[in-house]
């Protein structure tokens, strides 16, 4: 019984990444949980990702700027078809250049300024037998020439939404980003919470199992020796063969117990170290004290707090706010060729008719700003109005509709589920605490009861054997009141994850305190 009673009250064997000098408590199952389990990791990296989306769209709001250059050499070769006397070879080196800006406007349109120019430097190579007779004469003469133009386009969704122009197109569409990422976060919170409450049931279920184990153990090693006072008092004739089978019976009972409470043990384990990122189980001390968390709320206030900040309710929320602008966007984007307006203008000045060959650099800009140069100007208007798609946008209303719909019905459904487990869950609460109470006292008055064997033994009105037991009932009642503990500490944590609560946050200050 002193070696039960040493397990029971300084070592629990557990598992963990640590070496066997090191506790595994509250604080390392919050580490471990939030570093290596593999849902937390998933979630995390979506937010991520949606956080990134998000930064994208916002950023596709801002002056888009892109440049070009380029070069393309080209030569001909042109021939007298008569005489032959006489052929030209032009060469010409090409060099475009463009500079365009693109913004999205508030009112949804999209404005394109487009600045651009070719460069043409033109060499002309005569080759001609009529100027100097029997000789072949070359004569070369160059050119540079300027193209510049300018574009402006402006493209303006219209007729959307019962809207000429609807102005809210541009900041829904910013508002869905931000939605995606909002609701990624507050689903790598639920994650958290839910996952952490799941390594800590599974600790305490693992602790709970070797306590019992000990326990059961303890029993076993009474039932032995209660065996051997049968079997002296039988050839005593002081008790029956049936007895003696009866023990028997309840030691192989009791083994069986005891395979079955190992085999879960190591299921257990198996469950918790894929949590932890483990492979190995290792023995470390434990200390099995519950720690002390409270919860004040009343049900009021509880169910009011847990419908503003529940994570899965607030998650639902912006689901249906997502989906009513899906329904808005779907109208400006149907079919990615919504009703719109285009407008364009461009200019491209030219030289004056007069210019000849000029092989000055400076001279081809300015030539275009002298006399007889002029610019030629195209403006236009287009209107793109769909006639006919099949029946495709009246199909695809419905299904966002649809969709609309099945959203709010969630929303309620979630709002009354998570009205069910508040009062649940706090009612259980609350029926834990009256029955660690009464257990308490159940303990105390088994310790008493120890205290009278002990007592009775040395007045040799009592055996080891009925110490041993007693001591025994009493750690069933602390083992009972232990489990109580920790079942209205789960409760908590789970009233505090109801109300919005990062679990990982609240217990880390319980640490610290």
């Amino acid at each position: 019984m002193k070696k039960i009673a040493l397990l029971y009250t300084l070592f629990i064997n557990v598992f963990s990444l640590f070496s066997q000098e090191n506790t595994l408590g509250l604080k390392e199952i919050l580490d471990l949980t939030l570093k290596n389990d593999s849902r937390i990791k998933l979630f995390t990296e979506y937010a991520h990702e949606q956080y990134y989306a998000y930064r994208s769209v916002k950023g596709g709001n801002l002056p888009l700027l892109q440049s070009s250059i380029g070069y393309s050499p080209s030569a001909w070769f042109v021939s007298s078809a008569n005489t032959g006397n006489y052929a030209y070879e032009y060469v010409n080196h090409t060099i475009p250049q463009s500079l365009s800006v693109s913004q999205i406007l508030p009112t949804g349109g999209t404005l394109h300024i487009t600045a651009s120019n070719t460069t043409d430097f033109i060499s002309a190579t005569e080759f001609n037998s009529d100027i100097t007779p029997g000789t072949m004469t070359r004569i070369t003469s160059y050119e540079i020439r300027q193209n510049p133009s300018l574009s402006i386009s402006y493209t303006q969704p219209v007729f959307i939404n019962g809207k000429i122009i609807d102005t809210e197109v541009l900041p829904a569409t910013i508002r869905q980003s931000e939605l995606s990422y909002l609701k990624s976060l507050l689903r790598l919170q639920d994650t958290k919470n839910s996952s952490i409450l799941h390594a800590l049931t599974l600790f305490y279920h693992i602790l709970e199992l070797k306590m019992s184990l000990s326990l059961q153990q303890g029993w076993l090693e009474w039932e032995l020796k209660k065996l051997e006072h049968l079997k002296r008092s039988l050839e005593l004739n002081l008790v029956t063969d049936t007895e003696v089978w009866e023990m028997r019976i309840d030691i192989g009972d009791r083994e069986e117990i005891i395979l079955n409470i190992e085999h879960s043990c190591e299921q257990a384990e198996k469950s918790l170290a894929y949590i932890f990122g483990l492979e190995n189980i290792v023995q470390i001390e434990y200390s099995e004290k519950v720690p002390s968390l409270a919860f004040t709320l009343l049900k009021e206030d509880l169910l009011k707090k847990a419908l503003a900040l529940n994570p899965v309710i607030l998650e639902y929320i912006y689901t249906c706010e997502s989906t009513q602008i899906s329904s808005m966007l779907f109208e400006s984007d149907y079919l990615n060729n919504p009703p719109h307006l285009s407008l364009s203008f461009s200019l491209t000045p030219h030289y004056p008719d007069s210019r000849g060959n000029a092989d000055d650099f400076i001279s081809s800009f300015t030539d275009l700003l002298s006399d007889g140069a002029g610019t030629n100007w195209n403006l236009s208007f287009i209107l793109t109005l769909p006639l006919y798609d099949g029946e495709k946008k009246k199909y695809g209303r419905n299904a966002v509709k649809a969709a609309e719909r099945a959203t709010e019905e969630q929303l309620a459904y979630q709002i009354k589920n998570t009205k069910i487990l508040c009062e649940t869950t706090l009612l259980n609460s609350i029926q834990l605490q009256q029955k660690i109470e009464l257990t308490r006292d159940h303990v105390e008055l088994n310790r008493k009861k120890v205290g009278i064997e002990k007592t009775r033994l040395e007045h040799k009105k009592a055996t080891d054997i009925d110490v041993e037991e007693a001591e025994l009932w009493l750690m069933e009642q602390e083992n009972k009141l232990w489990r109580l503990q920790v079942d209205y500490f789960l409760e908590v944590c789970k009233l505090y994850t109801f109300t919005g609560v990062s679990l990982d946050e609240k217990l880390d200050d319980l640490i610290i305190r």
